[in-house]
């Protein structure tokens, strides 16, 4: 029943995520941009910038070569621009977050079968089912530690960030071996010319107010509440099995004790779950000198959050009243606790980006030109790739 439930929630929310049905419209470069005629291909590029200022919502698939990645800064930078005040426009979509939930989302699945198994286990099937949920945790440290790192190195890249030792994919460095009949350097630095003014605001552009909203969103706590509940489902699933059992055989209150503690398990332990397996990737993300060491430093990592889960997975094993109460209390606190201390971090980071933000603009000035106005009116979401 877990695992079925698990894939359930899994499809579930992906469909949720999905566009509804409705009139937007989604613009994607590669698709609208004619590929193969060059008067069509030219005049697309010429006039992404149209594109984007229509644009209602700017979606972001984020993975560790974007910052590298000429045209997808520049359409970034061009949003920004023509949407001065409204950055929560831009939605980020991290690559890392499905192996990170799938990964934690499997390790609760051992929880699970481990609280189904209790009576009927041995030591050897104990010790296997924890090694399995280290391992997966494993999985998710692993991919957190190198997203981390990757964010650090997006903004070294973004401190530095050159319009000629940008990566493009028809050719390298300053477009000199292009070997493609339309050059896209060539294009972009048009593009630049004529919405900036001149190259250097724009690569001046780049190294604030992108790098600034780029590490808002990707410097703090990844994932939504909604992604985190899904990846605590399994438990959910499986109390809702073992609740069923103590039915069958008349336990009330055994069955109304173990459906409470799915329920806390799964809106409130394993979102907590995220969150410190988040702080510790964060701290712990710096590389270590060798390749084994760094390897050890993740097995520790998973281990903490290992650990963290089988204390939890032991007491909620207690059935007496009192003690079940304080359990189902406590991590309701230490989670409404926890939510007040990210809100309080999340607003001094703010406050200092914002400042950060407003000196940089100073130094930026107003030298860019205006970008061009659509024909079309209709609401559009871009998305970048």
């Amino acid at each position: 029943m877990g695992n079925a439930g698990f894939i359930s929630s899994t499809v579930w929310k992906a469909f949720q995520e999905q566009p509804r049905r409705s009139k937007r419209l989604v613009f994607y470069d590669q698709i609208c941009i004619n590929q193969h005629n060059k008067e069509l291909k030219t005049a697309g590029l010429l006039s992404i910038g149209a594109f984007l200022k229509q644009s209602e919502e700017f979606l972001l698939v984020w993975d560790d070569t974007y910052a590298a990645r000429l045209w997808c800064i520049l359409e970034l930078a061009a949003f920004l621009k023509s949407h001065e005040h409204q950055q929560h426009k831009v939605q980020i979509r991290l690559a890392v977050m499905a192996p990170c939930v799938l990964g934690i989302a499997f390790a609760l699945w051992a929880t699970m079968l481990q609280w189904l198994l209790f009576f009927d286990q041995t030591y050897l099937d104990t010790v296997v089912l924890l090694v399995s949920r280290w391992l997966f945790m494993c999985i998710a440290a692993a991919v957190l530690r190198s997203h981390y790192r990757n964010t650090e190195r997006m903004l070294q890249q973004l401190a530095s960030f050159t319009v000629e030792n940008a990566g493009c994919h028809c050719c390298r460095k300053g477009g000199e071996d292009c070997a493609h009949e339309i050059c896209d350097r060539a294009v972009i630095a048009h593009c630049i010319r004529t919405w900036y003014g001149s190259v250097a605001t724009f690569e001046e552009t780049v190294k604030t107010r992108v790098k600034t909203m780029l590490y808002r969103q990707l410097g703090g706590l990844l994932f939504p509440y909604g992604w985190k509940v899904v990846g605590g489902s399994p438990l959910l699933w499986g109390f809702c099995d073992m609740t069923a059992a103590r039915l069958r055989s008349g336990s009330w209150r055994g069955a109304a004790i173990v459906f409470a503690g799915g329920l806390t398990w799964c809106f409130f332990l394993c979102p907590h779950l995220f969150e410190v397996a988040l702080l510790l990737a964060r701290y712990f993300r710096r590389k270590a000198p060798g390749t084994w060491q760094d390897r050890l430093k993740t097995m520790a990592v998973a281990l903490l959050l290992t650990i963290v889960s089988f204390i939890g997975n032991i007491t909620s094993l207690v059935q007496d009243p009192l003690p079940t109460l304080l359990w189902f209390t406590a991590p309701v606190l230490v989670a409404g606790v926890t939510w007040i201390v990210s809100r309080y971090q999340t607003r001094q980071r703010e406050r200092m980006l914002d400042l950060m933000e407003l000196e940089q603009e100073d130094r930026v000035g107003d030298h860019s030109h205006t970008l061009h106005d659509a024909a079309a009116a209709a609401a559009t979401v871009v998305v970048s790739l």
